[in-house]
């Protein structure tokens, strides 16, 4: 799993030299034979060789795993120390500088990246752009192209969408991080609950209490503690299960059959435990709809979908394998 949050210990501003959209083809691929799945675009850094990354609006901070560093000229130097916070857990990781890092006729200097271990579902990929470096775009998507373009947000044109349903973005700051995240609220049995738009994560995810009010899910979490009770009630009770639910909605329009994770999400939880709702709207949840995310003004256009007036709340699909 691509880690979703990463803060810099100490982080330098670096400023753009572009004035026209970067178009990369062949954004949106398969990351390995699991069928993991993520945008990706080729990105050049201290001149070396064009390298797949994932672009990743829920990390804070532009990362590079051991393919990239190999890439590079000279070992980099390890300029300070950085908490990334996955799904699980946190880790601290060793910042490096980078001189230069290229996107198409885009470039921007001296910016730091967090050093993240390979892991088996990145072993083609070089890093990981984040909003860093993203938050200088307007980003569109159009899965019939398979093309994902980059405006710098001096030319960016929103009224090119006003077809398209605009929404707003919050931009929260999760507790112990230092850059706001973008969500969308989405409707998930008539409740409202913030959904981080995640294009880095490969899979949806929510939390228990965003499907609480889901009888059907309840009744799965208390058999999931049954069995766990039955089976010695070892260690933590840390239910997680796959649903797919047959109707999401954002904005206007409802989404089929979209598949999540439930799980505990223990890296978002606060430190006094008061839990609240939330979902992580992964690549798989993006892939086949077209949109385009404007990160500086806070907005988020989705191109309208056919609604085929689906009823059915959610289908419990099995549990992932540990």
């Amino acid at each position: 799993m691509v880690q979703l949050l990463a803060v810099l210990a100490s982080a330098c501003a670096s400023r753009p030299d572009v004035d026209t959209a970067v178009s990369v083809e062949g954004a949106f691929s398969l990351l390995s034979g699991q069928g993991d799945l993520a945008f990706t675009v080729p990105v050049s850094i201290d001149g070396s060789p064009e390298l797949p990354f994932i672009v990743d609006t829920g990390s804070t901070a532009t990362a590079l795993y051991p393919r990239a560093v190999a890439a590079l000229a000279e070992e980099p130097r390890i300029d300070g120390r950085a908490f990334v916070w996955g799904i699980a857990e946190a880790q601290e990781r060793p910042v490096v500088r980078i001189g230069e890092i290229t996107l198409g006729q885009s470039r921007r200097f001296n910016v730091p990246a967090v050093l993240l271990e390979q892991s088996g579902a990145t072993p083609g990929l070089a890093g990981l752009v984040g909003l860093d470096l993203l938050d200088a775009y307007a980003m569109v998507w159009r899965p019939e192209t398979g093309l994902l373009t980059f405006i710098p947000n001096d030319v960016f044109m929103p009224e090119a969408f006003a077809n398209w349903e605009e929404l707003r973005l919050e931009r929260r700051i999760p507790e112990g991080r230092s850059k706001r995240l973008a969500t969308v609220t989405m409707r998930m049995g008539g409740r409202p609950v913030p959904a981080v738009v995640d294009t880095g994560a490969s899979n949806s995810f929510a939390n228990w209490d965003a499907v609480r009010a889901n009888p059907i899910l309840r009744l799965a979490r208390r058999r999931l503690q049954r069995r766990w009770e039955v089976e010695g009630a070892i260690g933590s009770f840390e239910p997680r299960l796959e649903a797919r639910f047959d109707r999401l909605r954002i904005g206007g329009q409802d989404w089929q059959g979209a598949s999540m994770t439930i799980a505990d999400l223990p890296a978002f939880i606060p430190e006094d435990g008061d839990v609240e709702p939330l979902v992580i709207l992964g690549a798989d949840f993006w892939a086949a709809h077209a949109f385009a995310i404007d990160l500086k003004g806070s907005r988020l256009f989705l191109r309208p979908i056919p609604d085929e007036n689906k009823l059915d709340p959610v289908i419990i699909v099995g549990r992932p394998k540990t």
